[in-house]
């Protein structure tokens, strides 16, 4: 051996132990040595090849030198080397080269980095066939380490695709090193049984350890493949053949431990149970659809009834109605002293604790019962039987759950729990004793969210430390699910060093299937930096973020979703990266935004970089606070610099916009990409195409555009497929269009009504036809900005309206009946206007009356239009917003029109139609959820509606299918409008509506009351509202149109029989003394009934008998309210 080649092995052998920067410098020691002798590698000459293949491995260990562990490749491949362990070492080096080339290379994503860590694989199968070659394997042992190596590099190789709708892909791959990995163990397993180190055969036994483990997991991981290929018999069985490996990797473990002390047996036996925790779970969601006997199997292996009811529980294999039921069972077989289904039929809603169901006494248990009682409960949380997991859960903190696993999850479960109270439970204010208002209540429920995300913090933590990575991704997932409602500006910071610890920690995990939610993660954390004004570290979370490859597959798309996809765009079919990477735009400009930001020494070119910049600055200017924290208008010199910089960009974009499709440029364009002359124009090096690096360096294989999936023909790679230049030009334009709406959003805050207008407008105006956005679900931001553009503009023309001292939605080209009605109309515009001095009334002539109701059209119009585009992309927060614009911008109308009624026959037509097309909104399959809107809003907006449609002669709109927004109204808000409806009924002679179609949904969807009231309902439901008293059942529009009715009345006994029918329904109701709106419609009712007593056509003596007694029923609430502030205090 030469001093030379000694000298490489000691620099290849340092590099594997030395520090990080130290070994960086062996290496390239080591590289420059072998490219000073490369031709000096053979097996006759001075360097043998095996150092080629040594050199690539230690390199390829260490990272950063990819070109190096490429040359190293090359030379010995040029060798021609025999097969031997070393060809398949560098084989196995190669298959790792090719999978960094499409990850971190090139950040190859979807169907692309598929193809290239397929490519990648060949290497690896090649690896284990010489590995595995008859005559080598099947004769000794000697090989059998680089099949377990083989089976090592094929899972740092094939994670990213081990998820759902990827998986199907490497099917065949995980099963060649499976079986290969079995024929291993069982040859070592053979080969042992020989004397001397020899088998049977007569050659050299070099058994190879498989790793039980090892083999389980990687059998499992076969499953799931299975599963996602659609071959469901196929995986159960390959999940039940886990369990005979269970068995024996128990046993094996078990007698290696044994005689080596306790502290050994306690860690042996806490491995096998997660070990076993894993299989059973995977064998229980392989069975869930058909369990037959596998539950029995389960509860056999696990020693407890309780852990095939979870399992199944939480993998869909129980039916919902029977969940709870069957869970209430199972705990009762370990929890013996305490009658859990007694305890949920008691359960009250106001003790979040669950304290007073869950009392009586506890017997000891074992750790491993804790931890079953937790697990039930968790199920009792993803089946969302809230009563009887928070009852679990008080019982279960009785036993003073000790740190671990069982821990873990009790924490996850009262995170869940506490907030599943404070969204469905009203809370008393300890000082008022009233019920929180909804201001107070929303502030809890945020309180509670960031409080709850920060215990779920402590448990993903916890479980990092103690290795659980099951219950790391679930704690992730909680957190999540709990803390996306404070995704926002204002609360986004509260839940910041969470979401953070999340992040980093699934991160270290690599956890490969939630993927998706660590893009989310790193998203977030980013803007929550951008919020601080840590631009370097944001910059970071969204680098993380675009790093990884968090691709949707086709299978997991909406059938919708794949009918756009299947549409011909442009010739070349539609480029699904937005469709499969939704969050790729929005990181994308934040990303691009943060470049120049941090990029000091180089402004930018592009027009709309320009304006980008210029908008972040006008953002940047903000009002001084007050003393309370409120923001103070600008300066008039900031003012006024805004309004220059906003001029300044919006002149820009015109002209980029003019230029971009002005004079049909757009469509003078080609539609198909051509791609550049390849002319070599520079001595520089030449750098690959955007959108053509290469995914593949096959030789004689598929183009790197195109892919073959399960043995089919090849099918093109539309994935970020190159743009013609029409298509580069209408992203450019839609781009110019959302700055464009920018700027508008931006000129209504710093109030320059004008500009607002002319950006909006134009902004509108573009986005139609090959610009237009869309569809859903993509360019959802461009659809956000079109609707916001849209609300701003009808903002800016109120403005312009208000200064005329006009009211929206009042035609002035219809004259009012009486002068001295529009003096008074006036009048009172002006004293609304807060104005301190006597303003003259203009009068207008006839063609400025005629610009301010086509200025009021265009309003509603600009209304209607944001709010018909964002139903259209799904934001249905949006549409509420612009329900909150129009109700708004019309309330003056709605207020004078009680006191004018007159005024309503002076509505625009437009008007009128809006306030129909509103109803959408409101009712029927496109109505907003509940959360979105308002109850008061929706019923301000139904009166409008009702009270305009009277006005025109429009009866119809008091008919029972035209009322059905009663039905998700409460108590308060059903009063006033069937008390209207009454009234218009009774004068219009028209006959009343069936009040009994109106009923409150609530109602209906109510559960039946239990037969057996000393037995709950299976799932234990919480007890039918018709048994509770406080609960009006809605009875109060039956109420209030007995009331209204009395003034029709006939006579004295006809209006006495309305008085009885309102009498007997108030007294089957006992409002509760904590919930002051009740209490305030209850005095509402019985003062009301009151008065219409004393009225015609009732008789005067019992018209004040019964008005009296409705005063003293009035009265009580008072005396109620006392007590039960003083019994509470």
């Amino acid at each position: 051996m030469s001093s030379t080649d000694f000298h490489l092995r000691h620099l290849i052998r340092s590099a594997g132990g030395a520090g990080e920067q130290q070994a960086h410098k062996l290496v390239d020691d080591a590289f420059a040595i072998i490219e000073g002798n490369a031709s000096r590698f053979s097996a006759g000459e001075d360097f043998p090849p095996e150092l080629l293949v040594l050199f690539s491995e230690a390199a390829s260990d260490l990272g950063g030198h990819e070109l190096q562990v490429q040359r190293a490749l090359e030379l010995h491949d040029r060798l021609g080397s025999e097969d031997d362990q070393f060809r398949a070492r560098a084989l196995l080096v190669r298959c790792l080269f090719e999978a960094r080339l499409g990850t971190a290379t090139h950040r190859l994503k979807g169907f692309h980095l598929l193809q290239q860590l397929q490519y990648a694989l060949r290497f690896l199968v090649q690896a284990l066939g010489i590995a595995t070659e008859a005559g080598w394997a099947q004769n000794d042992t000697r090989y059998g380490f680089l099949v377990y190596n083989a089976s090592l590099v094929f899972w740092n190789v094939a994670r990213p695709m081990c998820r759902l709708g990827w998986q199907r892909h490497i099917v065949n791959e995980t099963a060649q090193v499976l079986d290969a990995l079995r024929k291993v163990r069982d040859a070592s397993a053979g080969g042992a049984a020989g004397k001397g180190g020899k088998d049977a055969s007569g050659g050299v036994a070099i058994p190879t350890q498989v790793d039980l483990p090892w083999l389980i997991e990687l059998t499992l991981n076969l499953a799931f493949g299975l599963e996602d290929a659609g071959r469901d018999a196929d995986a159960q069985k390959k999940a039940d053949e886990a369990g005979p490996l269970l068995d024996e990797c128990a046993k094996e473990q078990q007698a290696a431990a044994a005689g080596k002390g306790e502290d050994e047996e306690m860690a042996v036996a806490a491995r096998i149970a997660k070990l076993r925790s894993l299989v059973l779970n995977a064998r229980a969601y392989f069975a869930r659809k058909a369990p037959g006997k596998t539950k029995e199997e389960i509860d056999k292996a696990s020693g407890s009834t309780m852990t095939g009811t979870v399992y199944f529980a939480t993998n869909g294999g129980i039916a919902p109605e029977n969940c709870g039921e069957e869970l209430i069972k199972a705990w009762q077989i370990i929890d013996k002293d305490f009658d859990l289904r007694a305890a949920v039929a008691a359960f009250d809603p106001q003790d979040p604790k669950g304290n007073q169901a869950a009392g009586g006494g506890r017997a000891n248990l074992k750790p491993q019962r804790l931890i079953d009682l937790a697990c039930a409960v968790r199920a009792a949380c993803f089946a969302k039987l809230w009563p009887l997991a928070v009852t679990m859960l008080s019982r279960l903190e009785r036993y003073q759950v000790p740190a671990g696993r069982a821990r873990i999850l009790a924490d996850l479960s009262r995170s869940e729990t506490d907030v599943w109270h404070a969204c469905n439970v009203k809370k008393v204010d300890p000082t008022t004793k009233m019920l929180l208002d909804p201001r107070e209540q929303a502030k809890r429920e945020v309180e509670v969210r960031a409080r709850a995300a920060r215990l779920c913090e402590q448990c993903i933590m916890t479980a990092k430390r103690n290795e659980e990575t099951d219950l790391v991704e679930e704690s992730a997932v909680v957190m999540w699910n709990l803390s996306r409602e404070l995704m926002c500006s204002e609360h986004r910071l509260k839940v910041h060093k969470c979401i953070q610890k999340s992040s980093e920690i699934l991160e270290e995990i690599q956890s490969a299937r939630l993927v998706q939610l660590r893009v989310q993660l790193h998203f977030e954390v980013g803007s929550c930096e951008v919020a601080q004004d840590l631009l370097t570290k944001a910059s970071v979370e969204f680098a993380r973020a675009q790093i990884n490859d968090y691709t949707v597959a086709d299978s997991q798309l909406a059938e919708a979703m794949r009918q756009q996809l299947a549409e011909n765009v442009g010739g070349a079919g539609r480029d699904p990266a937005p469709f499969i990477r939704k969050f790729d735009a929005a990181i994308r400009e934040q990303t691009h935004l943060l470049h120049w930001k941090l990029n000091l020494y180089a402004e930018p070119t592009d027009p709309a970089d320009q304006v980008m910049l210029l908008l972040d600055q006008v953002q940047r200017q903000r009002g001084v606070k007050n003393d309370k924290g409120e923001e103070m208008p600008l300066s008039e010199e900031k003012a006024k610099l805004n309004h220059n910089l906003l001029v300044q960009g919006f002149a820009k974009l015109e002209t980029e916009l003019e230029e971009l499709i002005g004079n049909d440029r757009l469509q003078a364009l080609s539609n198909q990409f051509q791609p550049p002359p390849r002319t070599i124009a520079t001595a520089g090096a030449l750098q690959p195409l955007p959108c053509q690096a290469p995914a593949t360096v096959s030789e004689g294989g598929p183009p790197a555009a195109e892919m073959a999936v399960g043995g089919a023909a090849p099918t093109p790679i539309l994935d970020k497929r190159p743009k013609s230049q029409r298509e580069d030009a209408i992203v450019k334009a839609k781009r110019v269009v959302m700055l464009m709406c920018k700027v508008g959003l931006e000129a209504y805050r710093v109030e320059e009504g004008g500009l607002a207008i002319r950006a909006c407008e134009k902004a509108i105006a573009t986005a139609v036809g090959d610009l237009a956005f869309g569809p859903s679900p993509i360019e959802v931001e461009g659809g956000i900005l079109l609707a916001e553009a849209a609300y701003t503009k009808a903002r800016c023309l109120a403005w312009e309206i208000e200064d005329l001292g006009l009211l929206n939605g009042v035609d002035e080209e219809i004259e009012p009946e009486a002068k001295a009605v529009e003096e008074k109309e006036a009048v009172v515009q002006f004293e609304d206007l807060g104005s301190e001095s006597e303003e003259e009334f203009l009068e207008l002539t006839p063609e400025e009356k005629a610009a301010a109701s086509a200025k009021k059209r265009e309003l509603i119009q600009a209304l209607l239009f944001g709010m018909s585009k964002s139903y259209e992309f799904g934001q249905t927060w949006l549409v509420a917003n612009g329900l909150v614009h129009w109700w708004n911008l019309h309330l003056d109308l709605v207020y004078f029109s009680h006191e004018q009624p007159e005024l309503l026959a002076r509505t625009l037509q437009e008007y009128r139609d809006a306030l129909k097309e509103i109803q959408r909104y409101l009712v029927g399959e496109t109505a907003l959820p509940d959360a979105d809107l308002k109850p008061d809003l929706v019923a301000g907006l139904a009166l409008a509606n009702i009270n305009a449609g009277i006005a025109a002669g429009q009866l119809g709109v008091l008919e029972t299918d035209q009322l059905l927004v009663l039905k998700r109204l409460g108590a308060c808000q059903r009063k006033e409008i069937v008390a209207r409806v009454v009234q218009l009924c009774r004068t219009k002679e028209k006959p009343l509506p069936d009040l009994v179609r109106l009923r409150p949904s609530r109602l209906e969807a109510a559960p039946p009351a239990a037969a057996d009231k000393g037995k709950a309902a299976k799932g234990a439901p919480p007890p039918d509202a018709s048994a509770d008293k406080g609960d009006l059942q809605g009875n109060e529009a039956d109420v209030i149109a007995a009331v209204m009715s009395m003034p029709q009345a006939k006579d004295g006994d006809e209006a006495k029989k309305y008085v009885e029918q309102a009498i007997s329904l108030l007294q089957k109701w006992t409002p509760s003394p904590s919930d002051e709106a009740m209490l305030t419609l209850w005095i509402e009712l019985w003062t009301r009934l009151g008065r219409h007593c004393l009225a015609k056509p009732m008789q005067p003596s019992l018209g004040a008998k019964y008005a009296l007694m409705c005063g003293i029923q009035g009265l009580l609430v008072a005396i109620s309210v006392i007590l039960h502030f003083n019994v509470a205090n």
